[in-house]
């Protein structure tokens, strides 16, 4: 028999009766405020345990998949992707020290239709962490078409071209850290 778990029932209680239902069920009400939903006290390698970005010296990167954050044929960032856009939000607004750069690369043929699309999804990046996520921060956005990447090589035909990893559709997340 399988067992159900019940932390989605007590999320949900809690979430309807407000703080003290939470606190009563042992939930942090802290967590559940809507702006940002992490406890404070929590490590930086719990609370962005699921986006992939690289804390190096200077500045902060993150880079994901275009298709994960955006659907170019819509015109719109992805519904599945409300746990990075909050994660990268909350990233932005712990560490970010200066402008925010966007930048969204697109495969699409013709290559001017590709840097339109790109600079799009950039630009609808960019607002929804400014409007939805309440951040305050100025974004800087740039677009940019890539070429598609070729099929891998075939074991007959050694000198065929390779595989450009770089040419993925692809969205950069760039700032500074404070």
């Amino acid at each position: 028999m399988m067992m159900r778990s019940t932390l989605p029932i007590l999320l949900l209680i809690a979430a309807l009766t407000g703080g003290a239902g939470a606190q009563g069920i042992g939930i942090d009400p802290q967590s559940l405020r809507p702006g940002l939903r992490f406890r404070a006290n929590a490590d930086a390698a719990d609370k962005f345990r699921r986006l992939p970005y690289q804390n190096l010296p200077g500045e902060v990167r993150i880079e994901l998949a275009a298709d994960t954050l955006y659907d170019f044929e819509k015109d719109e960032v992805r519904s599945s992707a409300a746990d990075y856009i909050q994660q990268t939000a909350n990233l932005i607004f712990e560490e970010a020290k200066g402008p925010v750069r966007i930048e969204c690369r697109s495969d699409r043929l013709p290559t001017a239709v590709g840097q339109k699309l790109a600079a799009r999804c950039a630009n609808t990046i960019a607002q929804r962490l400014t409007v939805q996520e309440n951040l305050k921060v100025k974004f800087t956005t740039i677009g940019t078409s890539v070429q598609p990447v070729a099929p891998a090589p075939r074991a007959d035909y050694p000198l065929a071209p390779k595989p450009n990893p770089n040419a993925r559709p692809s969205v950069t997340i760039v700032f500074a850290k404070k």
